[in-house]
């Protein structure tokens, strides 16, 4: 079975600050028991993925996690892809930052 949770922050239009701290989240309702604990969360842009991993080996069931907005290029293009039993990509948002595009 696999279990693939639809991330529910950010949203669609979400600004990000780069180096600021942010929790992304997504809907652990009915996630199974024995649930893999080697998810992975990576940044996506456009439609490059690595090598941005932002976090590994945390529970899925938990249904959030807290991270450090990296320090990429300003952009409207980003996605945050949620790895487990299954992948899963957030809506597109924004990140400000002071390393122009």
């Amino acid at each position: 079975m696999c279990f693939s949770p639809p991330i529910t922050f950010p949203t669609a239009g979400t600004v990000l600050v780069s180096k600021t701290q942010t929790t992304v989240t997504w809907d652990a309702t009915g996630a199974p028991v024995n649930i893999s604990n080697k998810a992975l969360l990576m940044l996506r842009k456009g439609d490059l993925t690595a090598p941005f991993i932002l976090a590994e080996g945390f529970d899925l069931r938990k249904g959030s996690l807290d991270i450090t907005v990296p320090n990429v290029l300003a952009d409207t293009d980003y996605e945050f892809v949620l790895l487990g039993d299954s992948g899963n990509f957030s809506p597109t948002f924004t990140i400000q930052s002071d390393v122009p595009a």
